[in-house]
């Protein structure tokens, strides 16, 4: 599976487009700037997954921690962040 953010980093609101949705835990993503961040889908839907990106930093230098984001299908949009997800246990 391939996750393109539409930028520099993830929030809720962000697009993203996907492409490959295997029911597949890997991931390749992709933010706009360039960064290619350790991801994996830790639970997928076929309009919702959850997306576990690892720590990376921009192409400006900023250090984006670790998080868990959820993405929906949006009607004719490709997909979007809708929040953050709680943190596994």
């Amino acid at each position: 599976m391939r996750i393109v953010f539409h930028h520099a980093h993830a929030y809720p609101g962000c697009r993203a487009t996907v492409a490959d949705a295997a029911d597949s835990a890997a991931v390749e993503a992709e933010f706009s700037d360039g960064a290619r961040p350790v991801a994996r889908v830790v639970r997928a839907g076929t309009d919702e997954m959850t997306v576990e990106i690892a720590a990376y930093g921009t192409a400006r230098g900023a250090a984006i921690p670790a998080k868990r984001w959820i993405l929906r299908r949006v009607a004719g949009d490709g997909w979007k962040v809708v929040r953050r997800a709680q943190a596994q246990r």
